[in-house]
This record gives structure tokens, sequence and C-alpha cells, in this order.
């Protein structure tokens, strides 16, 4: 794993962006506050950055299929995503900066389609008791622009995983310094969590259940549909075969004698 230190500058430059967006708002979102915006939106640009593209697809494809036998999209999409973590709402940053309308709703819809794993992790960020502040200064738009901009260096090809984890507990650092008791609330296992999250660690399992094979989990590459809907009906068809040998099985037992 690479050493952060390596990345100072790249961390240093970040630090300033993100600083300067708090500056942006600073009218809107009190300073002391800055942080509990600043780190779930961090967490999407990355996620936006590591999943969209293919749970995009996902998501398509989840949609156009109903004859999957499972209660609703949120489980159509967990037995086909190759992560652990994963968004099927199918928006990211990009497409939320661009609503004009709607955006508190479309914006729940994001934050709903997060894996629960997530979802719990945005708790721990107290990132629920500070949205109803970006609403009601009708803010979410500007800040998913503000973090969606690619001039935001945070991509994983700037800064790896170990530069990322340094970035954010520098940024919590800073927020602590500033906070009247010393102490911004948001601990090193927060941040353990956040960097897990849209790091390699993510990825299921291949073979599991819920992973289709992890869209064959030696690499990134998307699956064709036509593979996807072939691994379906293996899926679906060895289900059925082991259900109809259990059957069997059952059938075939002894009955036993009854005492005269």
């Amino acid at each position: 794993m690479s050493d952060y230190k390596n990345y100072d500058a790249a961390i240093e430059a970040a630090i300033d962006q993100v600083n300067n967006i708090g500056e942006r708002f600073h009218e809107r979102i009190r300073r002391d506050e800055y942080i509990y915006v600043a780190l779930p939106f961090l967490m999407f640009r990355r996620f936006d950055e590591v999943i969209g593209p293919e749970m995009g697809e996902l998501v398509d494809y989840a949609r156009l299929h109903d004859d999957l036998e499972l209660k609703d999209l949120d489980e159509r999409i967990r037995a086909m995503a190759p992560f652990e973590t994963y968004n099927a709402s199918g928006l990211n940053l990009e497409k939320l900066a661009g609503e004009s309308s709607k955006q508190d709703v479309r914006f729940r819809n994001y934050l709903n389609g997060f894996s629960v794993n997530v979802r719990r992790l945005l708790a721990s960020l107290r990132f629920h008791s500070i949205f109803p502040s970006l609403v009601r200064f009708v803010l979410l738009g500007d800040v998913c622009r503000a973090f969606a901009d690619p001039e935001l260096k945070i991509d994983a090809a700037t800064l790896p995983a170990p530069a990322y984890e340094e970035l954010l507990k520098r940024l919590v650092a800073e927020a602590s310094a500033a906070s009247p008791n010393g102490d911004c609330g948001i601990d090193v296992d927060v941040i353990n969590r956040m960097v897990r999250a849209t790091g390699e660690i993510r990825r299921i399992t291949p073979g599991s259940t819920a992973s289709l094979d992890a869209f064959e989990a030696s690499n990134m590459r998307r699956t064709d549909p036509e593979l996807l809907q072939q691994k379906l009906e293996e899926q679906k068809k060895a289900a059925q075969e082991a259900e109809s040998t259990s059957e069997d099985t059952e059938g075939t037992k002894e009955i036993p004698e009854t005492e005269e």
C-alpha cells in the first residue's frame, strides 16, 4: 500500500479545495457544521467514481426484467451487484446537480438507494441532521455542483486509499480544532469505514448468492446483459433442481411402522 506521505502536496491541495467550498457557503452553512456536509459529499463523489457507471447499468437492467422473483428493486439490485456497497437509485452527484426542481425528493431517492451499510455510515456522519438545513436553504443543487466539479481532485488516481484516508483525517482534525470543545464527534472508526466503503474491500466474495459470481470477479468490466440473463437462468434452474431433489428425497423416506 502506498505511503500517504508521497501524496502530501495532493492532500494539501484537496484540503484547500474542500475548505474553499465551505467558504463559498459559510453564510448558509455554519463553519462548525460544514464537516458534516463535507465528509458525506466527499464519500458521494468517491462512490460516483468507483461504482456509478456499473450501478447505473444494473439499475436499468433490473427495471427492464421483472421476472427475477425478488421482492423489490433493492433486492434485485442486491442480487446482481458485485459490491457490498452500492447505490441502486441510478443517480449521482452530476445528475443531481443538473436537477432544477424537486431536488430534495430526488436527493432522498439517491440516499435511499444506498445499501444499508452506507445508510448506517451516513447516520454516523450526522448527515441526517444536516440534510434538512440543506433543503431549507435551497443548497442541495449548489453543494452537488461543488462536489461534482471535476476540478476537485479526490479521485483514486490522485489520492489512493491511504492518501484519501489522510485527507479525511486532516479535515476532521481541523474541524475538531475549531470546535468549542475540541471534538467534532467524528472518530477514526468512522473514517476507516468511509475508506472501506469505497475501496476494493467492498467486492463481494466470488460465488456468493448475492454476487452472481461477482460479475466475473476477476476484473471490473461491465457484464453483458445477455451473459447476465444466462447467469440468472442458470441460477434459477439450479435452485429448481435443488428444490426438486429435496422433494424427491422427502417422498422416498420410509414411513415408520406403527406398533399394533
